[in-house]
């Protein structure tokens, strides 16, 4: 359906909100499977991780926007002890060959070991991740934990990254399990 119009908007442009505002959504509906009643034990989280980025796909849309979609594999320290790789899609909000500011969002699945209060607990946790990417490639979006596996299956909670896009930063936050 190229060209395809909705109510005067060309299509590209309403998909290209929609992923804003599936960003948006994707957190307050996680935050809201996080409740602290069904918390056990909060603990701070914190460490770095760094990224490996692959597969980039840039398509211009018709609003003068780009679409950006990419794998990219993160591997963390600290309280997380392994990584994750995650397809993530982008607004940028200018061309694609322009600097501007964007709005990414991401599902997958961590595999790893947590390390909470001195315990180690290993498994997998599913979880979404978005946030937003200025101009000059600083990064920093929330990361919620949606359910675990293994001896992961109780873990809850949502971490802050932060960082420069593509390469690595740190991340803070309250996990429990």
């Amino acid at each position: 359906m190229k060209g395809a119009v909705v109510v005067g908007v060309p299509l590209a442009a309403v998909r290209l909100r929609r992923v804003a505002g599936l960003a948006a959504a994707t957190l307050a509906v996680a935050v809201l499977v996080v409740s602290p009643a069904s918390a056990k034990v909060a603990a701070p989280a914190s460490g770095s991780f760094v990224v490996s980025v692959a597969k980039v796909t840039a398509r211009p849309a018709p609003d003068g926007k780009c679409l950006i979609t990419l794998t990219a594999t993160f591997a963390f320290t600290g309280t997380l002890q392994g990584s994750f790789t995650a397809p993530f899609v982008i607004l940028h909000e200018a061309a694609c060959d322009e600097p501007a500011a964007e709005t990414f969002v991401a599902y997958g699945t961590f595999s790893g070991a947590v390390v909470l209060a001195d315990v180690t607990r290993t498994g997998t946790f599913d979880f979404a991740f978005a946030g937003t990417i200025d101009a000059a490639s600083n990064a920093r979006g929330t990361l919620v934990v949606l359910r675990g596996a293994g001896g992961l299956k109780r873990l809850r909670g949502a971490l802050e990254l932060a960082g420069i896009s593509g390469v690595g930063g740190t991340y803070r936050g309250t996990l429990s399990s």
